[in-house]
């Protein structure tokens, strides 16, 4: 795959959700412009109760594999791509490329805490953007936000903690077994030039990867006062 996978390759199209290259007419396009593979569209989550099942497993999942606890109630929906991105203040226009859009976020109010997630998305895509903002929610629990600041400087501050988020992300993908998925995200996250790849690389560097089903190494969970 690291020798074949193109993204952004001009002229081709990219599912919007797993990132592989679309051909021939063999694809769904969502009312809002989002392009799905047929695979994608199979494993889509169709139900609220099948996407709550699943937010409930990933937790359970990452208390597991990182040895963390979430010690906070957790609202989490399922909503549309247009909603998620008003939510931001922001606007989402699809293109043919594998398109760089939030795919969920995570959000401490006065209510407490709560996920949106985007809707039409296969399992594997729900699941691995659960556990990124499932990470927010546990920066937010765990980190004092004024020393990380002071320490890190506020130039840095988000790609301290989006990259921490892509990087479990990314593991999460590798570690329940979807290696492809995993490595698919990792190849394009090396060629982000935002808060995100910059963030990542920084963590990666670090905190090398474990592809098995266990973290054979220390995360950035252990290290909550100074995590790179």
């Amino acid at each position: 795959m690291e020798k074949n996978y193109v993204p952004n390759d001009a002229g081709r199209h990219y599912c919007d959700f797993c990132g592989r290259e679309l051909t021939g007419t063999e694809y769904d396009v969502l009312a809002d412009g989002r392009e799905r593979c047929p695979n994608c569209s199979r494993t889509s989550i169709k139900t609220e109760e099948d996407f709550i099942r699943i937010f409930h497993s990933v937790v359970r999942n990452m208390e597991v594999f990182f040895g963390i606890r979430i010690n906070a109630p957790v609202q989490v929906s399922m909503v549309n791509s247009k909603r998620l991105h008003k939510r931001l203040g922001k606007t989402f226009v699809p293109t043919s490329k594998p398109d760089g859009r939030t795919l969920g976020v995570a959000i401490h109010d006065k209510n407490g805490y709560s996920l949106l997630v985007e809707n039409g998305a296969p399992r594997v895509s729900s699941a691995t953007t659960m556990a990124h903002e499932l990470t927010h929610i546990w920066q937010y629990l765990n980190w004092d936000r004024k020393a990380i600041r002071k320490r890190y400087g506020a130039a840095v501050e988000k790609e301290i903690y989006e990259g921490m988020a892509r990087w479990v992300e990314i593991q999460y993908a590798y570690l329940i077994g979807e290696v492809a998925a995993g490595k698919r995200l990792e190849l394009c996250t090396h060629l982000q030039k935002d808060e995100y790849g910059r963030g990542f690389l920084k963590y990666v560097a670090k905190y090398p990867l474990s592809v098995g089903t266990q973290v054979m190494k220390d995360t950035p969970f252990c290290h909550k006062d100074q995590p790179l």
